[in-house]
């Protein structure tokens, strides 16, 4: 018998997550893989962080608050905003796929730049709503080309500044421009995630002109430079009335106690922070000697990846996967010269030229 699926299933394209090192090192017979593939922060969170897990776990046989109410409390202190425009999820992926389901009617257009984080597309899909791709020019949003690619079925917009996997960010001019322009009913969805590592002085936070546009989300993650990717916490800052509506789909408890009382504690410390982005500083520009050295094309990235041009990605990809090297084949990106690469400890940044420097000369 046929599993009874939703037809529109058949259309959402599968998300296939950065191979887990136990894995490879399984598959391989190995040991000391290392995974450069999901923008993990390597350094881990800090002391306090560990213990108010530690001390949370005491209570795991109790329901974690549902509302989030000291962590929308703290982070609405952090933003100058009441916690009524505060909205938490299990990662921010969670939060992406609920404003699609809230946002979108069947039919309704969903928008994003390509290639951008393919899970956008997914919950645009999942939502039922129809996906429309708009080309990045020289890997970077184009505002008029975006604004050109509308259409009165347009409700929502999905945009990553710094995006993935590009690293580009959207010039604050730029990002004004837009807001200024566009229909109010169109929801635009301005993804941070990465905020935290960018060094442009051209690159200003879309809650800068939150207040002016009603029709602006920003969301940001605990995933990336705070440590937390395995508790899966991501937040959201808009206005009040678009949170009371987001709230009505919100799945009670998807935030867990564990999760909550890390990202409070992690909330308190800023000096960690300070030193995981120089540290990325550090990496990234000994990316940027090495492969310019190498004759290898890059783009200058304001995350904590740097998408590189190598030819044959898959290829590039599988020889690496068998030393011990987990990258991202941006093949499915639509990239299949590209591979993206997690910018690490010093140790796996030099592991990797290393090899890379092996596999060109093979050639």
């Amino acid at each position: 018998m046929a599993v009874p699926f939703a037809n529109h299933l058949k259309d959402i394209p599968e998300y296939i997550p950065g191979k887990p090192v136990e894995e490879l090192e399984r598959e391989l017979g190995i040991k000391e893989a290392v995974k450069m593939a999901s923008n993990e922060n390597f350094w881990g969170p800090p002391p306090k962080v560990r213990a108010a897990v530690a001390d949370k776990i005491r209570w795991l046989n109790l329901y974690p608050d549902s509302g989030c109410f000291l962590l929308r409390e703290a982070l609405g202190k952090k933003f100058g905003v009441p916690r009524e425009q505060v909205i938490i999820g299990n990662g921010s992926n969670y939060l992406i796929e609920l404003i699609c389901r809230s946002v979108l009617n069947p039919g309704d257009e969903g928008v994003t730049c390509d290639p951008s984080f393919l899970f956008y597309r997914r919950a645009i899909k999942g939502a039922i709503g129809a996906h429309k791709s708009i080309p990045l020019r020289n890997f970077e949003v184009d505002v008029e080309d975006l604004l050109k690619g509308l259409s009165d079925r347009t409700r929502l917009i999905l945009l990553g500044s710094p995006n993935n996997p590009t690293g580009r960010t959207i010039p604050f001019s730029k990002l004004k421009m837009l807001m200024d322009r566009l229909d109010e009913n169109v929801l635009v969805v301005l993804d941070e995630a990465y905020f935290d590592f960018v060094e442009s002085s051209e690159f200003r936070s879309g809650l800068e002109i939150l207040e002016d546009h009603q029709n602006l989300i920003v969301l940001r993650t605990f995933s990336k430079i705070y440590s937390l990717a395995g508790l899966r916490i991501g937040y959201g800052i808009s206005h009040a009335a678009i949170i009371q509506g987001l709230m009505k789909l919100y799945l009670p408890f998807n935030v867990g106690a564990l999760a909550q009382a890390a990202t409070l504690a992690s909330l308190e410390g800023k000096d960690s922070l300070d030193e995981i982005k120089r540290i990325n500083e550090e990496g990234k520009n000994y990316f940027y000697r090495e492969l310019r050295n190498l004759g290898v094309e890059f783009v200058p990235t304001e995350a904590n990846f740097i998408l590189i041009r190598v030819g044959k990605a898959t290829t590039v990809y599988e020889r690496f996967l068998k030393k011990g090297i987990i990258l991202r084949d941006m093949t499915p990106w639509k990239l299949p010269d590209h591979i993206r690469v997690t910018i690490s400890l010093p140790e796996n940044n030099e592991r990797f030229i290393k090899e890379l420097r092996i596999i060109l000369a093979d050639r």
